[in-house]
């Protein structure tokens, strides 16, 4: 049998793949092309001023990097954050990727909001100073080559427009980044991308999550709370220049429903408050295309739905994930999080199942937002 291991000893290319695919923290329903994150709960669903049989949904997602769900690659999240990255990536004729990187030593200085801001402030205003005014910027915690022996390692990826850069005026980079941060070892790396296919790799590998496992730091998984990672500075307000063919049209859709406009009339989109993510399912819900959001068939005219098996049997199956998902968080606000969901964003899983099966079986709604008593 061969040695599925690479030179460093991790698993094979395929191997690390088919593991970064996992899906078992998915809900997945009976109808094939219709799953959530299992740490969804909620959606939250617009309608336009055009024509109010145009109805999206967009599921809201803890994004947490160590989530089993939200951490994979190619996961909802991940999905979310590339398309975001590439509607500014896709205005760069050509591209530089910058990694910018504190000594061992000096990682430490690095553990705090504040430290991440100023450190990302003084980079960006540098880069400027010679001549790169559209940034796009991401931090990553930790490094691919084995997290947990060399620990923390917030080092920042900021993507420019490309261009040659002479040797003395690289120098001259690194070396004023080097003054003026007080660290003589600065790590300061530049690559560039000119073809649209390297630019993809290269925002999707830039979105990808770093902090896979909350225990790896503690005290730092607490403090990313409410950080802001993954922003942009300059004026990216022109036209994209290079497109990924395979999937311009969801770009396009995506780009449009981004901005609050109807995928289909270009209509203004009116957003609701949030709702059970189960309601996918009464509005038979169908993604359009890897843009993160669903389009939904229009509700029926009494505001009623037949409830019907497959969504007993999601429910059940939203259980058995939410359970297992606790169980791997492997805290207790991972279950404080587990139990308020079921109580407050689905409610009618609990008490009102029951009901369905003891004879009820639709649905009457107070109006298209908020669901009511039983028929």
């Amino acid at each position: 049998m061969l040695d599925q291991t690479d030179a460093r000893g991790r698993p094979a290319a395929a191997e690390r793949d088919k593991d970064s695919k996992d899906t078992s923290f998915s809900v997945y329903t009976p109808k094939a092309e219709l799953c959530w994150p299992v740490c969804c709960t909620s959606v939250l669903r617009a309608v336009c001023t055009k024509d109010t049989n145009h109805q999206v949904a967009k599921p809201l997602l803890c994004g947490r990097e160590w989530c089993p769900s939200c951490g994979q690659k190619d996961s909802f999240s991940h999905k979310t954050r590339t398309s975001r990255m590439l509607r500014r990536a896709k205005q760069f004729e050509t591209m530089n990727y910058w990694i910018i990187e504190m000594p061992i030593a000096s990682r430490y200085l690095l553990r705090s909001k504040f430290a991440w801001r100023e450190f990302k402030n003084l980079v960006l205003m540098v880069l400027k100073e010679f001549g790169f005014d559209r940034q796009v910027w991401r931090y990553h915690w930790f490094g691919d080559d084995d997290p947990v022996r060399r620990g923390w390692n917030p080092h920042l990826n900021i993507l420019t427009d490309g261009g040659y850069l002479p040797d003395k005026k690289f120098e001259a980079l690194k070396s004023r980044l080097r003054y003026l941060l007080g660290e003589p070892k600065l790590i300061v790396r530049k690559e560039y991308r000119a073809t649209p296919a390297e630019m993809m790799h290269t925002v999707k590998y830039v979105c990808r999550a770093t902090f896979r496992d909350r225990s790896w730091d503690y005290a730092m998984a607490d403090e990313l709370y409410k950080f802001q990672n993954g922003r942009s500075r300059g004026n990216f307000k022109g036209d994209a220049v290079w497109g990924n063919e395979d999937h311009e049209a969801g770009a396009s859709a995506e780009s449009r429903l981004m901005e609050s406009k109807c995928h289909r009339c270009d209509g203004d989109l009116v957003w609701q408050k949030p709702e059970s993510v189960f309601n996918l399912i009464l509005w038979d819900a169908k993604p359009i295309g890897d843009t993160g959001f669903y389009e939904l068939a229009a509700l029926p005219q009494d505001n009623s739905v037949q409830i019907t098996q497959e969504m007993l049997d999601s429910a059940q199956a939203w259980r058995e994930s939410s359970d297992s998902w606790a169980r791997e968080v492997g805290s207790d606000l991972g279950a404080c999080f587990i139990e308020y969901s079921k109580r407050n964003h689905c409610g009618w899983l609990e008490d009102d199942v029951e009901v369905i099966r003891s004879g009820a079986g639709r649905l009457k709604c107070k109006n298209v937002t908020d669901f009511g008593a039983w028929e």
